[in-house]
C-alpha cells in the first residue's frame, strides 16, 4: 500500500495512535497529515514522535471527532478495528476526496466483506491478509488507481 503515495498528498489518520501511519505517509511524500484520536495520550504521542522526526510543522494532532474535521482528504489511514470503521463511515468516507482513497485495518479477514460495505459507495481496490489481520484499501467507484 505504500506506493499509493505519490506525493503531496493531505492525510488523515483516524485512531492515530503513535502516529507512525501518518508518519510515514510524510516520509513517502505526502504533504500534511491531520491526525485525530479519542486518546490524549495517543495525541501526545503523535506529537511527540512527529517532534522527533523533525516533520512538527506538518502534523496536527488533535482529539477532535473526525465529524468535526474540515476535509477534504486526499489519503485517509483508519488502523483502530471493526466497530470503529463502521461507526465512522459516514465521516471518513464524506472526507475523502475524489479521486482519493482510504487505508482501514485493525480487521480480521473474516470481517473485510462487511467492512466494505459500510463504506460504501466506496468499492474495495486491494485487501491484504496475514493470519487474523486484514487492510483494505478502497476508493470511490470511477477511482481504480
Amino acid at each position: 500500500m505504500i506506493e499509493r503515495i505519490h506525493g503531496r498528498e493531505l492525510v488523515l489518520d483516524v485512531g492515530c495512535g503513535s502516529g507512525v501511519l501518518g508518519l510515514c505517509a510524510l516520509r513517502l511524500g505526502a504533504a500534511r497529515v491531520v491526525a485525530v484520536d479519542l486518546k490524549p495520550e495517543a495525541v501526545e504521542a503523535t506529537r511527540r514522535n512527529a517532534e522527533m522526526n523533525g516533520l512538527s510543522d506538518v502534523v496536527d494532532s488533535t482529539l477532535a471527532p473526525p465529524g468535526e474535521i474540515e476535509g477534504p482528504f486526499d489519503v485517509i489511514v483508519a488502523n483502530v478495528g471493526r466497530a470503529a470503521i463502521v461507526a465512522l463511515a459516514p465521516d471518513i468516507v464524506r472526507m475523502l476526496a475524489p479521486g482519493g482513497w482510504l487505508a482501514v485495518s485493525g480487521i480480521t479477514p473474516q470481517q473485510c466483506s462487511q467492512v466494505a460495505a459500510f463504506l460504501g459507495p466506496l468499492v474495495e481496490v486491494d485487501r491484504r491478509a496475514s493470519g487474523d489481520w486484514a487492510a483494505l484499501v478502497l476508493a470511490g467507484s470511477g477511482d481504480r488507481g
